[in-house]
């Protein structure tokens, strides 16, 4: 299918992120830490369940994190914005904040290194998928928000 041809089956690409740390005992924490935790838990979930694709989705908050945003972490979730220390809690100006590169050092560089890792051991086996936030989302961290429906319709919330 991805030359042109038809495809054999519906490729199956669920979104593992939680699911794929827990049965071979990897802290959550470890897995949006650690890039090389990461691909080795996308991996061997991919291979075990058979997934067509592998992911570098971990949480929303990366590049909150490397803005500045202050976060919480926990063992066994995804870290969130501490909502008293939000970046842009009083509205400043968000021209104000410094935007950081995602090759610069920080959450979004792992995730970066964690896509690279996955497309050099299964990129040829497997569908590779990358994973930044859309600017809703970016916009309720650094507010302070979870996101949880801040972007959907009124409806979509009830």
């Amino acid at each position: 299918m991805l030359n042109g041809g038809a495809a054999d089956r519906v490729p199956f690409m669920p979104i593992t992120m939680m699911f794929a740390a827990d049965p071979i005992g990897v802290d959550y924490r470890q897995y949006v830490s650690d890039r090389r935790v990461m691909a080795e838990v996308q991996i061997r979930t991919a291979e075990e369940f058979g997934c067509d694709q592998v992911s570098a989705i971990s949480d929303p908050t990366r590049e909150a994190c490397d803005l500045g945003a202050p976060l919480a972490w926990f063992e066994d979730q995804p870290p969130s914005i501490q909502e008293g220390g939000a970046l842009l809690k009083e509205k400043r100006n968000p021209l104000g904040l410094k935007v950081p590169g995602p090759l610069g050092g920080g959450r979004m560089h792992d995730r970066v290194r964690a896509t690279t890792l996955l497309r050099q051991r299964v990129g040829r086996e497997k569908v590779v998928e990358g994973w930044i936030e859309g600017p809703c989302n970016r916009g309720s961290n650094l507010r302070g928000r979870w996101t949880k429906g801040i972007c959907a319709s009124p409806a979509a919330g009830r």
